[in-house]
């Protein structure tokens, strides 16, 4: 009888990415402490074949913010990709608009605003697109 072994190689991201979850389908998520205008983070992000994270649940919310906390100590917010520089909120990789965490009191209704996440809380607010912070790039780890 002839044994064969079968062995998958199970795809990572790159050193120095954290990968949520932990088996694929997966994102890779970079965590840039540059400060940077939003359209600058963004550039940065695509440029790198990625784009600004986007959050679909409340648990990947709390893990980038968790993990923001850590890695941004010297602010206490940073960018996401939420914007309102078209008519509604949007995220800049075009994924559906499915979960929000908009701090209390913010006004979804003001355009040309783009959003950011505090490490503290995790809660989202909107600010000047032209105002500079960290940011986090995503992009997606496939089998």
């Amino acid at each position: 009888m002839i044994s064969t072994t079968v062995v998958y190689a199970v795809p990572e991201c790159p050193t120095g990415m954290l990968q949520y979850p932990p088996v694929p389908p997966a994102k890779c998520y970079a965590f840039i402490t540059t400060l940077a205008t939003f359209s600058q983070a963004l550039d940065d992000c695509r440029n790198a074949s990625q784009d600004l994270s986007s959050i679909h649940d409340a648990f990947i919310n709390m893990v980038l913010e968790g993990e923001g906390e850590f890695s941004f100590r010297e602010t206490d917010t940073f960018w996401i990709g939420a914007n309102s520089l078209t008519k509604n909120w949007t995220w800049t990789d075009g994924s559906k608009v499915d979960f929000s965490d908009w701090k209390r009191g913010a006004n979804l209704g003001v355009l040309n605003q783009c959003g950011v996440m505090n490490t503290r809380t995790g809660l989202w607010d909107m600010i000047a697109c032209n105002e500079t912070r960290p940011y986090i790039c995503a992009s997606d780890l496939f089998e």
